[in-house]
């Protein structure tokens, strides 16, 4: 049940909201970071890869040995599309063709028998074929510590991810979007199967205007900085099978310029997490229950449930069925004092073929406005890419649609061709 207060403390009128049944049935599994604006039709499809057997790997197929570093180059064209976007009115521009080309290099290092260090510098060139003038430099970037011993295990991160993606459900106008992620993470197996966890961490999102397509400067609606502090229990899973575990959260957001007196929260409550893995069936789950009120600004409050749930069924080798849902609060790119509540539902299939995989997915959803703006959009979107692997040259070609609607309004519509072409050594992707 969704509720907003109208005002930064608490009031006595509240609008309530009846979730979809199908929603409330997938939020039960992994969160999305707070950070990201705008999500991508089809995000949700898989699960995050165990982190110790995916760095254990990397290193293992890293080409590059100085004495006990690991290292691994990376060169590639990333996010090949051809795109009509749509500006702040729904009018659709012409279409261009995009591509982001980089190289870099990840390195490895084995601390012991319990430990690696990681890192990654891969800088980045966006480019567009007939606005030169949007072309930016982006890149990806970090370096992490982890490790895995007795009764311990965590690890220690900081990225930088500058990546060129849609500021909003609003506005889908690609611009340059620059991450910082701070994160540390520790599980403490204290008693039997009983673990305590804890974790923090801290992202800046900074954007950079280029399109000329939004009637205000993105970066004074959109520009942030966030920490979510999580502590709880965990019961863990005989065999390496997952988790069960519940505890407290914190987050806060606090933005820049002209939004902070709008948008700025805060907040503490309560999750639910749950992470199995069975010989056919891989769940996530987590529930977040948000409870923000404005901090030190006429935020409207948001009270409601949210999260990301991915749940993968392979019958057998050559197929894969998943279904995943997600609700998320996000900010518009239109107006300082509007908010939207993200709420989407789909289903997807996984098929082998040879070394590659032809993927394919079905979603449906909502947008629902709230604060300056109220209405609904209804959001369907489909798509398909196959992945052609040769030797170390990995190939993926598809296509996605994107359609939100209004209540008795305009019918938005993004088309997307989408392809990727990379040259990889070593491990399946950053961390």
């Amino acid at each position: 049940m969704t509720k907003r207060r109208s005002a930064s403390r608490p009031a006595t009128a509240r609008r309530h909201r009846r979730p979809s049944f199908v929603a409330l049935v997938l939020l039960l599994a992994v969160a999305a970071p707070a950070a990201a604006q705008y999500r991508d039709a089809g995000e949700g499809l898989e699960l995050l890869p165990n982190r110790k057997e995916q760095l254990e790997k990397a290193l293992d197929d890293a080409p590059w040995t100085f004495g006990k570093l690991r290292v691994a180059p990376w060169i590639g064209l990333r996010n090949v599309n051809y795109v009509r976007e749509l500006d702040a009115q729904g009018r659709e521009q012409e279409g261009d063709l995009t591509a982001t080309a980089g190289a870099g290099l990840r390195a490895y290092l084995k601390l012991g028998t319990h430990a690696i260090a990681a890192a990654h510098a891969i800088p980045e060139y966006s480019w567009w074929q007939k606005q030169d003038d949007r072309n930016a430099r982006v890149g990806r970037y970090g370096l992490g510590l982890f490790g895995w011993f007795n009764r311990v295990e965590g690890e220690v991160t900081t990225r930088r991810i500058e990546e060129v993606r849609f500021l909003s459900s609003d506005v889908l106008v690609h611009e340059p979007t620059r991450n910082d992620v701070l994160n540390a993470s520790a599980q403490v197996r204290v008693l039997g199967s009983i673990a305590v966890f804890g974790s923090a961490s801290a992202d800046r999102t900074r954007i950079e205007a280029t399109s000329g397509l939004t009637p205000n400067d993105p970066a004074e609606l959109l520009d942030r900085d966030g920490t979510v502090v999580r502590g709880g229990l965990r019961y863990l899973l005989r065999g390496r099978r997952g988790y069960v575990g519940a505890g407290v959260l914190s987050e806060r957001t606090e933005f820049q310029g002209a939004a902070d007196a709008t948008r700025s929260n805060e907040g503490s409550s309560w999750y639910t997490e749950l992470q199995l893995e069975g010989n056919h069936l891989t769940v996530g789950v987590q529930y977040d229950q948000h409870d923000l009120e404005g901090d030190d600004s006429t935020f409207p409050g948001y009270e409601a449930a949210g999260g990301r749930a991915t749940v993968l069924l392979h019958p057998g080798w050559r197929i894969q069925y998943q279904l995943y849902g997600s609700r998320q609060l996000r900010y518009s790119a239109l107006a300082a004092g509007s908010f939207i509540e993200e709420e989407r539902a789909g289903a997807g299939a996984h098929v082998t073929l040879g070394k590659g995989g032809l993927q394919l997915f079905y979603e449906s959803g909502s947008d629902d406005y709230f604060g300056s703006t109220t209405r609904q959009d209804d959001v369907t979107a489909m798509g398909a890419w196959i992945d052609l692997p040769v030797r170390r040259l990995n190939l993926r070609v598809g296509g996605r649609q994107t359609e939100f609607e209004t209540a008795g309004g305009a019918k938005r519509e993004v088309r997307e061709v989408l392809g990727t072409l990379s040259l990889a050594f070593g491990g399946p992707g950053d961390w």
